[in-house]
C-alpha cells in the first residue's frame, strides 16, 4: 500500500490535501486549551511508568490526573492509527511531520490506556496491539533515513 502512495495512484494521490487537513487539525486540536500544557512529555512518560509499575504499589494523584487528562484528549485508537498508518501512504512526501506527532500520540494513547486500566479494572494495562504501531512507525522512519530499503 505505501508503494501506491510513492507510486500516485491515484485513488490514494486525490486524498492528499485530506491528509494534510487532517495533521493540521490534529495540530490545532492538540495545541488548543489548557490540556497540553498539562501533559508535558517528561510528565508524560513519568505518569505512564508510575501507572504500569506503582511504587509501593500506590499511584500518585499527579499520574491519575495526566491519565485522566489524556484519556480525555484521546479517548480511542484513530489519531494513532491515522498519524500512524493511513496518512503517511497517502502522503508519503509528508511522512516524517506525521511520524513525529505520531509520537507523541502513540505515547499519550499508552498513558490514556494506563489509567483506564488501573482506574477500571484495577490492573496494569497490557500493550493492547500498539506493539504493531510502533514497528509501522519504526519501518516508515527507517525507510525515510534509507530510501533505497522502499521495496
Amino acid at each position: 500500500m505505501r508503494r501506491a502512495g510513492e507510486d500516485n495512484y491515484e485513488p490514494l494521490a486525490r486524498h492528499r490535501e485530506l491528509a494534510r487537513d487532517a495533521l493540521a487539525f490534529w495540530q490545532e486540536y492538540w495545541g488548543s486549551g489548557r490540556r497540553r500544557e498539562e501533559l508535558r512529555e517528561l510528565d508524560i512518560e513519568a505518569a505512564l511508568e508510575e501507572l504500569l509499575q506503582p511504587t509501593n504499589g500506590k499511584v500518585t494523584e499527579q499520574a491519575l490526573q495526566l491519565g485522566m487528562c489524556a484519556y480525555d484528549v484521546i479517548p480511542n485508537v484513530m489519531p494513532v492509527t491515522l498519524l500512524t498508518l493511513y496518512l503517511p501512504i497517502v502522503d508519503p512526501a509528508n511522512t516524517a511531520k506525521y511520524l513525529t506527532e505520531s509520537d507523541r500520540v502513540r505515547r499519550l494513547f499508552r498513558l490514556a490506556r494506563a489509567w483506564y486500566a488501573r482506574v477500571e479494572r484495577g490492573r496494569a494495562a497490557d500493550d493492547e496491539g500498539l506493539g504493531f504501531y510502533d514497528q509501522m512507525a519504526d519501518e516508515f522512519w527507517r525507510r525515510l533515513s534509507n530510501p533505497q530499503t522502499s521495496e
